[in-house]
């Protein structure tokens, strides 16, 4: 697991994200917890994606970005204090 804590909150940021995928077709994030972070950013292109995110924790962070809904949460909790 990782911990994504204060992330992509500097003023050098310029995509304004923690985590940034572009034209992904598959991603499995597990167990994973963003803590003060900023937002995670995907364009999903071309094809069919399969992004999942299991056991994936938001405290005080901003959630998902994404130009396409084909995303999974599986057993996630969002903005937790």
């Amino acid at each position: 697991s990782s911990v994504f804590r204060n992330v992509g909150n500097g003023s050098k940021n310029k995509s304004n994200s923690s985590v940034k995928l572009y034209g992904v077709q598959f991603a499995d994030f597990k167990d994973n917890v963003f803590e003060k972070s900023k937002a995670i950013d995907m364009f999903l292109a071309v094809g069919d994606p399969v992004i999942m995110y299991s056991n994936t924790t938001f405290i005080d962070s901003e959630k998902i970005k994404s130009n396409s809904d084909k995303y999974i949460f599986i057993t996630d909790t969002h903005n937790k204090k």
